[in-house]
């Protein structure tokens, strides 16, 4: 259990559970790609103070258990983690863009 955090006008502990599967079920998340995306998750924890608790990949979805504070909506979080993810992959890993035919992760 985290602990409870304190910010100017709060005191919080939130948790959110996020998981989202690759376009098609396509099971692409495995090898370098997987451990490159551990990296990028942990940057934007850096970046945006969010706590990860639990990171997860089964091939073909992520699972993401995270805490963040009240000032970031669940959907923020989300637009912020696939957006930057998504570009840092299809960057680093272009033979995944092909695989996807719409180009979307």
């Amino acid at each position: 259990m985290a602990e409870t955090l304190k910010a100017s006008h709060t005191v919080y502990n939130i948790r959110y559970h996020f998981v989202w599967i690759v376009k098609y079920r396509k099971d692409l998340i495995q090898g370098s790609l997987e451990k490159r995306l551990t990296n990028i998750f942990l940057g934007i924890r850096e970046r945006y103070w969010f706590e990860i608790d639990i990171m997860a990949t089964d091939g073909n979805h992520i699972h993401l258990f995270l805490g963040a504070a009240p000032r970031y909506s669940p959907a923020e979080i989300m637009k912020i983690i696939k957006s930057i993810s998504a570009r840092i992959i299809f960057q680093e890993f272009p033979e995944i863009k092909k695989e996807l035919w719409g180009g979307e992760f």
